[in-house]
């Protein structure tokens, strides 16, 4: 038995309470070195009197539970179990591993063989210990979310009305193709509050705006003024009537929070510029010397350089020296940050907030961020930028879920074009949705925010390179998968680009909702809404087709089961499933609910 290839964690996503009296258990061991495992468990404190009057181990209360294999990678096999109906809400575990030799004893002090070791298994003290289950240290994900259908709007680039702010020089709208942040179209608010029976039809439950508080740029994530939207948007008023009438249609609507840096001209940083030291927000920032050495705006705002950032003595967001980092740890900017998430929620009724690079900000931070978020609104969405696994993030104590770029990788690469990605075999694909899945507890799943593009990629369109199947593989995967799917506005009428040049001009005409994406993706929402077998976190790969690069999956929910076979290659391919031959064209799918196929190619 290959020892080093087993590991567990006690109270971690290896361990960790799915409810108030269910445990879940994983176990990692080598690739196909074992053929069966087993937890043995018991209440820690079922001990007994021995004729002698000595307290001993009451083995008539172990039970054992079988765990199975519910994913496997090039190196490791990875094991699961439920542990039901725990009354006392503590429980002491081990596992039993078996291969075709002999049976081993994991504890967390040692691993040993139990034909060697006959007694092992009845010493309490060599057992994990999940001490209890604490109800106020569950997992908590505001219930709406598990059924919600995202909207991301780029306010500047959605919708012009003529009733919002008169602004000059504007480009005629979606005239010219993107290739600057700062080329200016003129989307507003007022354009977003007239297209929101549009957004409504296609079936959205959610929109989240990249940010619309006072900033000098077209993207806004240099926030010069957190308690006002930017004027080119529209006021505070415009929002608020935008959230009231989003509300009518049971749109929720998340805000985007910048709380990692602000903008240049943030009073805070001014005040910093002209009294350096002596200014009582010095300490709200990094700075590293009396006052600030590079002041000049010019060098500031232009196209950053090596030797310009070389020159700053002030920490800032990745290489933008216009956007100085915050001191989340100062009580000031502390305070004015949280003020500021309190603000909008007890003002304006939002219903969630997006925080941008919250990777860079502390954890205690977003403790208390959110402690203070809930108090306001208990079922608030909470969700973090995070480009890599954010399982130290979504354990209850800080956010709800994250933007999943995760999933979007394993997608892109599966579906996507090599000269976009990194071109995954089917084999290579459910390896790492599987890594993706057993890296976070299967209760968080059903509350990360999944994209399969946003403001910051490639458009599917594009990463699809204009194959309209393939961008249709890509979504059918995000809708089926555990979590809660977004569209990126635009891309249902098959809008392309890459980063800047994705946040092109959404283009309404009587063409819009003929679309073939867009009949696509309201067809999808519409079942996703009506049947749970499309929402819940279960799933399962019941077939790989390796030379044909196509995959099987099945998903069940009480009398309902979902199957969906995707054929993701340039060729035609028959199939065995379901009892029945499937004739497949290149990049196209068979999508059938119990016993009706749906969604036609």
């Amino acid at each position: 038995m290959n020892r080093q290839g087993i590991y567990h964690e006690p109270k971690s996503r290896y361990a960790y309470p799915y409810d108030k009296k269910t445990l879940h258990l994983r176990i990692r061991t080598a690739k196909d070195d074992l053929i069966q495992v087993k937890v043995i468990a018991f209440d820690p404190y079922s001990y007994i009197p021995n004729e002698h009057g000595e307290w001993i181990f009451d083995l008539s209360k172990r039970f054992f539970i079988e765990m199975k294999k519910e994913h496997s990678d090039e190196l490791f096999d990875y094991w699961f179990c439920e542990v039901h109906e725990i009354d006392t809400l503590r429980i002491r575990y081990a596992f039993v591993l078996e291969d075709h030799l002999d049976s081993m004893f994991y504890g967390p002090y040692l691993t040993c063989s139990m034909s060697a070791y006959e007694n092992i298994a009845e010493k309490g003290n060599h057992y994990f210990n999940f001490p209890y289950i604490n109800e106020e240290d569950l997992y908590k994900g505001p219930d709406w979310v598990k059924n919600s259908v995202w909207y991301q709007i780029f306010p500047e680039r959605f919708h012009r009305s003529d009733q919002g702010p008169e602004i000059q020089g504007l480009l005629p709208w979606g005239s010219e193709e993107i290739v600057t942040n700062e080329m200016v179209f003129g989307g507003n608010l007022m354009g977003i509050i007239h297209k929101l029976d549009y957004i409504k039809q296609l079936g959205i439950t959610g929109i989240y705006f990249t940010p619309i508080f006072e900033s000098p740029s077209t993207h806004k994530y240099d926030t010069t003024d957190y308690y006002k939207i930017d004027s080119a948007f529209g006021d505070n008023e415009t929002l608020k009537l935008l959230i009231e009438e989003a509300h009518k249609r049971e749109i929720k609507v998340m805000l985007d929070g910048v709380f990692n840096h602000c903008g240049y001209y943030h009073p805070y940083w001014q005040d910093v510029i002209i009294k350096g030291k002596k200014s009582m927000y010095y300490d709200c920032f990094y700075i590293d010397g009396d006052e600030i050495h590079v002041k000049d705006e010019n060098i500031i705002f232009s196209y950053p350089t090596m030797e310009t950032i070389s020159k700053l003595n002030y920490r800032i967001f990745g290489t933008a020296p216009n956007m100085p980092k915050w001191n989340t740890s100062n009580p000031i900017a502390r305070a004015h940050l949280i003020h500021v998430g309190r603000y909008w929620i007890e003002n304006y009724n939002i219903d969630g907030w997006r925080l941008d690079v919250s990777n860079e900000v502390s954890h205690d931070f977003w403790r208390a961020f959110r402690k203070e978020m809930k108090t306001l609104k208990e079922d608030l969405y909470i969700i973090g930028e995070n480009w890599d696994n954010s399982y130290p993030w979504v354990q209850g104590d800080q956010f709800d879920g994250v933007m999943n770029y995760e999933l979007l990788n394993v997608i892109w690469n599966f579906i996507g074009v090599e000269d976009i990605r990194e071109k995954y075999s089917v084999k290579m694909f459910v390896e790492a949705l599987g890594n993706y899945t057993v890296n976070y507890p299967k209760n968080i799943l059903p509350f990360l925010f999944n994209m399969v593009d946003s403001h910051d990629t490639a458009r599917v369109m594009t990463v699809s390179q204009g194959d309209i199947r393939k961008a249709k593989l890509i979504y059918l995967l995000q809708f089926i998968l555990p979590g809660s799917p977004s569209i990126m506005y635009g891309s249902e009428i098959g809008l392309k680009g890459n980063f800047e040049s994705a946040r092109g001009c959404m283009i309404f005409n009587e063409n819009t909702e003929k679309h073939p994406l867009y009949v696509f993706l309201k067809e999808l929402i519409d079942y996703r809404k009506k049947h749970e077998v499309f929402r819940t976190e279960a799933y399962r790969i019941e077939e790989i087709f390796q030379e044909k690069n196509s995959i099987f999956i099945v998903k069940t929910f009480g009398e309902e089961n979902l199957y969906v076979l995707i054929n993701n290659s340039h060729e035609k391919h028959d199939y065995q499933v379901l009892g029945k031959e499937i004739q497949l064209d290149e990049f196209s799918y068979y999508v059938r609910l119990n016993n009706r196929e749906i969604l036609s190619f």
